[in-house]
């Protein structure tokens, strides 16, 4: 398991070229709408594959997903709403990493929906479509869970560019 895993970090890959400039373009955009609105921040990291020593010592995806969340600083937050998107696309795995406030008010169902919703897009080979349906759908959960209120100003506290890796 170990040489397999490693081999799907070793082998080339062009998945990354679907994320041209226009489409981080397009990504940027989708953030900052879906950022609109209410008190959280969003990010999406999007790995083409770890780093070999990660895989070899068999570093879980959830693991190296929460290494993000932490490196870009989505739990320093004012009110705990970070959640971060991770695609890994050696192993083509996805992780939704969200902070304590949001986690806490959001069901489960609401998450796999939108993790299913991603995984189909990503698979009928539309991975920017489906990171935007993705992110524009945890835009909706952030504004029913965390609102605006009177007279707050929304301060984006996170860069909204995507992070490729």
């Amino acid at each position: 398991m170990q040489w397999r895993r490693l081999w799907l970090h070793l082998k080339p890959s062009r998945a990354l070229a679907r994320f041209d400039e226009p489409a981080m373009a397009r990504l940027e955009s989708v953030i900052a709408d879906a950022e609109a609105g209410h008190r959280g921040e969003l990010r999406v990291v999007v790995e083409s594959r770890l780093p070999l020593r990660d895989a070899w010592r068999g570093l879980p995806v959830r693991e190296r997903a929460v290494q993000w969340f932490s490196d870009l600083r989505m739990w320093d937050t004012e009110y705990n709403t970070g959640v971060l998107v991770y695609l890994l696309l050696a192993e083509r795995r996805i992780e939704l990493v969200a902070d304590r406030g949001i986690a806490q008010a959001v069901p489960d169902g609401e998450w796999q929906a939108i993790c299913a919703g991603l995984i189909d897009d990503l698979a009928g080979g539309r991975p920017v479509d489906g990171l935007a349906t993705a992110l524009q759908a945890l835009g909706r959960q952030l504004a029913e869970h965390f609102p605006l209120g009177v007279g707050q100003v929304d301060h984006n506290e996170l860069p909204n560019r995507p992070v490729l890796r």
